[in-house]
Formats: structure tokens, C-alpha cells, sequence
């Protein structure tokens, strides 16, 4: 009883704890963003004054070419003076030495030889040689200056200068510890807290199976609407670690309720896990949430393996897998998450063998051949349908699928080793023959080549392991099966 008591009322506690970190963060973002508004204010104001100095440098640019221009423009020419003739000194000499009768006898137009410029003229002192006149000079005709060679188009404006690259910012381990961690640490904690109370509650009597079936589906649904809130998705991190806590809560409580309470049938069950991996993956694309789909994928891998009791029950378990393999595979397609699909090939591999070194038996072997043959095909379906959208990591999904059509080879090994299985070579040797017919399928449509190589050699390994171990005691009349089923494999 006292254990029920600590049990609900970490349940009661939980949601308090959860509530008082949320104020606090809130208190906390709402400083954040105070400080970011001022920031942004600060930066505005920087923005225009930088676009007002670069709109000033590429208008100088073009104040100087007008200038220049200007400068560069010819001046007009001044006109040309006519020159005034000087009076020679000859004439000058000979019109002071005529009287003054003379001047009134003689007529105006009188022409005055140069013999009588000669006599007239006075003798030159002796010493003294004659005086020349220098000739009037031309003034020098006016010689328009060059122009100088304007500028066709203004010179553009420099660039404005890049400023220097910023420094790579720090790693952010207050984001990390503070916020991620925690928040992925209380989502795992509260998706396994549900699990072990669902596995404790039933070795224990405490609570009947509709009670904990109510109490597991109302905390998963919870979860998931609280989330939905306005408030929580402030918290981004936080509320997706209670989402893929909430998927995780209903994963083992649908999966309690049909295995091991046997609350629901078949078909309930497998209609109630359809729907919670129809929300599983619609969170995990709406939110854009890799942690969703990998708390989602650890949560719903580990909850058969914590709810287990010993009791074999293939169906109810591999039909919950597959189902599980479906939603994680259409999600890892769409949001090009390869980890999803290496993750759940490992982890399904592991159920697999898990449960043929358990559970298997000779009257179970075609069951265990179904198994094996359901999860390879799957695989290539869904890569058939999502491959155009994986984009570059095309490829690395396809050796994936590839790897996942091989793996049943190995089982076909282990049943040809095993003595107590050879009697049933039909399903032996039936299924060797699928497996390599899906390959052969699967090498000519999307490669690799090599899968014919591995199915070939395969075959001869398991075909020379059986016959090793069964030979000895194998009957004669099943020769005529055994041959053609090696006529079938070398003609295919």
C-alpha cells in the first residue's frame, strides 16, 4: 500500500515539478527576448546609418565627373587685331627736304622716283652705316588650346567593403545541459517510469487491467494535448521529449492490453497501434523532431522486451513490430532520417533471433519463415514508394534494403545446421528458394549486382550444410524432392 502511495504521488508531483520549471523558463525567455528586442533596435539604427554613408560615397563619384567636365570645356577664341603699318624713313626723310613752294607747285599724285628719293635725300655722316626699319611683326594668330578629353560615363561607386567574417560561435552548453538534456532526460525517464509501472502493477496485483489500461491511455493522450497547448510549445524541446513520451506510454499500454491482459483482440489492437503510429509519425514531420522518432523508436523496441513474461506469442509480438518498422521506415523516408532504418533493422534483427533461440520449434518453422521473409519485403516496398524523396541519401537506403533482403539467408544457414530441423526440407529448400528469387528480383531492378553473387553462394553453403548433417538419415524416397529442388535452382 505505502508503495502505491510513493507511486501516485510521484505521479500527482511530477506535473507540479514540471509546471514550476516551466514558469521559471518562461521568466527566463521573457528576458531573453527583451534583450533581443533591444538588440534588434540597436541594430535597425546602425542598418540605416550605414546605407545613408554608402548613398553619400556613390554620390561623390559623380560630383566630381560634372566638375571635370566642366573644367575640360574649350574657351572661345578671341578675334584676330589687324596690324597698323609704321611710316618708312625714307619717305619721311625726302618730305622734309622739299620747299615749301615747291610743295604747293607740285602735284598731289606726282610720283617720286626712287632716283630723286636718292638725291633728296642727305648724306649719311661717314662712320654711319644706314638705319634699318625693322619690319612690323604679325601678331601671332590665336592658337585654340586642346580640349582636354572628357569623361564618357561617371566613374561608379566603390563597393561598399565587406565586413570582416565573424568568428564561429561558441558551442552552446547552457542550451545544451539546460534545456536539451534535461528535457530529453525527463522524457526517457517519464516513458520508462510508465513502463515499469505498467510491469510492476502486474506482478503485484495492485490495480485491476481496465484500471491501468484507463490510467496508461489517459497519461499517453494527456501528454499529447498538453503539448498541443499554446503555452508548452514555447518550450520546444521540452514538449517534444513529453510528446515522445506520451507515444511511448501508449505503444506499451495498447501493447499490455492485447498481450498480456488480453483486454483487446487482434483486430483492436492492431487498430489502436495503427493510430498511435499514424501520430507518432505526423508529430515527428510536424514538429521536424529527430529526438520524437528515436525516443519514439527506443521506447517502442524496448517495451515488449520490459512487459515480457515469458510466454510465447509471435503474432502479437511481430505484428507490433511490423507495424512499428512501417511508421519509423515512412517517417526516415520522408525527412531523409537514415538512422531510423539502421536503428530498426538492428533492433528487429535482434527480436527475431531472439525469439528462434527461444521459442523455436520444428512445428513452428513455417510460422519463423513467415517472419523472416515479411520484414525484408516490407523494407523493399517502402523503398520502392519513398525512394524519389530520400534525394541524395537514395543510395545508402538502398544498401540498407539490400541488407535487410540478406538477412534471411542466414536463417536458411541455421536451419540447414540444425540436425532436428532436416526432416523438413520442404520448408527448408522452399524458403532458400524465395529468398533468392526476391534478390534476383531486387539485383535486376535497383542493384547492386552483387546480391546474385551472395544468393549463389548461399545456396551452396546451406545446400552442402544440410546435406553434411542429414545425409546419414535421410529417407530415399525424398531424394525425387531434393533433386528438384536442385533442378529448380540451377535452371532459375
Amino acid at each position: 500500500m505505502e508503495l502505491i502511495l510513493v507511486l501516485v504521488a510521484l505521479f500527482l508531483g511530477l506535473p507540479v515539478l514540471l509546471v514550476v520549471w516551466l514558469v521559471k523558463l518562461q521568466n527566463r525567455v521573457n528576458q531573453l527576448e527583451s534583450e533581443n528586442r533591444d538588440k534588434s533596435g540597436r541594430l535597425v539604427s546602425l542598418e540605416a546609418r550605414l546605407q545613408a554613408m554608402a548613398e553619400r560615397r556613390a554620390a561623390a563619384p559623380e560630383r566630381e565627373s560634372l566638375v571635370a567636365a566642366a573644367e575640360a570645356a574649350p574657351s572661345p577664341a578671341a578675334p584676330p587685331v589687324p596690324p597698323v603699318p609704321a611710316p618708312a624713313a625714307s619717305q619721311t626723310a625726302a618730305a622734309a627736304a622739299i620747299p615749301a613752294g615747291d610743295k604747293k607747285t607740285a602735284p598731289a599724285d606726282a610720283p617720286v622716283t626712287r632716283a630723286a628719293r636718292d638725291a633728296a635725300a642727305p648724306a649719311a655722316p661717314v662712320g654711319v652705316g644706314p638705319v634699318r626699319v625693322a619690319p612690323p611683326i604679325a601678331p601671332r594668330s590665336a592658337v585654340p588650346p586642346k580640349p582636354r578629353p572628357a569623361s564618357s560615363a561617371p566613374l561608379p561607386p566603390r563597393p561598399p567593403v565587406a565586413p570582416p567574417p565573424e568568428p564561429p560561435a561558441p558551442f552552446d552548453w547552457e542550451g545544451l545541459v539546460g534545456v536539451k538534456l534535461f528535457s530529453w532526460i525527463a522524457g526517457i525517464a517519464l516513458a520508462l517510469g510508465a513502463i515499469f509501472f505498467l510491469k510492476y502493477s502486474i506482478q503485484s496485483g495492485w490495480l485491476q487491467p481496465p484500471v491501468r489500461m484507463a490510467i496508461g491511455l489517459l497519461t499517453g493522450i494527456g501528454l499529447l494535448a498538453g503539448c498541443e497547448m499554446r503555452v508548452a510549445r514555447r518550450y520546444a524541446v521540452t514538449a517534444n521529449a513529453l510528446d515522445a513520451a506520451g507515444l511511448v506510454i501508449l505503444f506499451s499500454t495498447v501493447f499490455a492490453s492485447h498481450v498480456l491482459w488480453g483486454l483487446l483482440n487482434s483486430f483492436a489492437a492492431f487498430a489502436l497501434l495503427s493510430v498511435v503510429t499514424v501520430v507518432a509519425v505526423l508529430l515527428s514531420i510536424r514538429r521536424n523532431s529527430v529526438f520524437i522518432a528515436l525516443l519514439g523508436l527506443v521506447g517502442g523496441f524496448a517495451t515488449p522486451a520490459l512487459l515480457s513474461t515469458g510466454q510465447d506469442n509471435p503474432l502479437g509480438l511481430f505484428g507490433y513490430l511490423l507495424l512499428l518498422n512501417a511508421g519509423l521506415a515512412w517517417v526516415a523516408y520522408y525527412k531523409r532520417w537514415i538512422v531510423l532504418v539502421a536503428l530498426s533493422l538492428a533492433l528487429t534483427t535482434f527480436y527475431q533471433w531472439g525469439w528462434v533461440f527461444s521459442f523455436l520449434t520444428v512445428e513452428k518453422l513455417p510460422l519463423a519463415t513467415a517472419i523472416f521473409l515479411v520484414f525484408p519485403v516490407l523494407a523493399w516496398v517502402l523503398f520502392a514508394m519513398k525512394a524519389r524523396t530520400a534525394g541524395d541519401g537514395a543510395d545508402r537506403f538502398g544498401k540498407l534494403a539490400a541488407l535487410n533482403a540478406s538477412l534471411p539467408l542466414l536463417f536458411a544457414l541455421h536451419i540447414a545446421a540444425v540436425p532436428g530441423y532436416g526432416d523438413r526440407f520442404q520448408v527448408l529448400f522452399g524458403f532458400l528458394f524465395l529468398v533468392n528469387a526476391g534478390l534476383f528480383a531486387v539485383a535486376r531492378t535497383h542493384g547492386p549486382q552483387e546480391l546474385h553473387a551472395v544468393g549463389a553462394a548461399s545456396t551452396i553453403v546451406v545446400f552442402v550444410s544440410w546435406w553434411t548433417n542429414q545425409y546419414p538419415g535421410m529417407r530415399p524416397e525424398a531424394w525425387r524432392a531434393v533433386l528438384a529442388f536442385v533442378a529448380l535452382f540451377v535452371v532459375f
